[in-house]
């Protein structure tokens, strides 16, 4: 059920959860520090979208801009092509619009992501991302930040689950009753009309 009703889908931010696989199902998942008027939480990486940019093009922007420690000598792909969660909310700054909030899971393939350093972003300080164990990561930011990001991190857990036995045995606990997401038909109708849809 949406948190808002769905009319036309009129900007975006991506996010993405950076993932690694271990031996014996271990999963290790990002984490950023994001400082905003002198307040820190932990957030996964996001990106607003730029008037007339898709989906994927955001998602690039972020992970070449903001996720990745030097972009000319970096790779990443999608674990899976779908979001493994899509947020719909109001459209503050377009009144009547919808604001849409896909997050997608990716792994590096080649270079590493920015570790060492933070990155200012306007009023915003992007702390280092790092891969942390998911289930410490959890543990850690339930009900001490945003709920999106907590939501996001849990369900990079369950797509990853649904399809490796041995993440599932592991984080089965974790996982409780999540379930993949399942949209709704108007949630899939303004999906459909939104010009540079993933």
């Amino acid at each position: 059920m949406p948190t808002t009703e769905i009319r036309t889908i009129t900007s975006h931010a991506v996010g993405v959860i950076i993932v690694s696989l271990e031996d014996a199902g271990i999963v290790h998942a990002s984490r950023m520090p994001y400082t905003r008027k002198g307040s820190t939480t932990i957030r996964q990486p996001m990106e607003t979208g730029e008037l007339g940019e898709s989906i994927m093009q955001s998602l690039n922007v972020l992970m070449l801009h903001e996720v990745a420690d030097d972009a000319a000598n970096f790779e990443w792909k999608l674990v899976q092509t779908e979001p493994i969660l899509v947020n719909f909310k109001e459209d503050e700054k377009n009144i009547g619009g919808t604001h849409v909030q896909p997050f997608f899971l990716a792994v590096v393939t080649k270079g590493k992501v920015r570790s060492d350093r933070s990155l200012p972003d306007g009023e915003e300080l992007l702390g280092p991302i790092t891969l942390v164990e998911i289930g410490a990561l959890i543990r850690e930011i339930e009900g001490r930040t945003v709920p999106i990001h907590v939501k996001a991190t849990k369900m990079a857990l369950v797509s990853l689950a649904y399809s490796i036995e041995s993440v599932h045995d592991r984080y089965k606990k974790i996982i409780g009753i999540l379930r993949p997401q399942d949209f709704t038909e108007e949630e899939l109708a303004a999906i459909a009309a939104y010009p540079g849809k993933w």
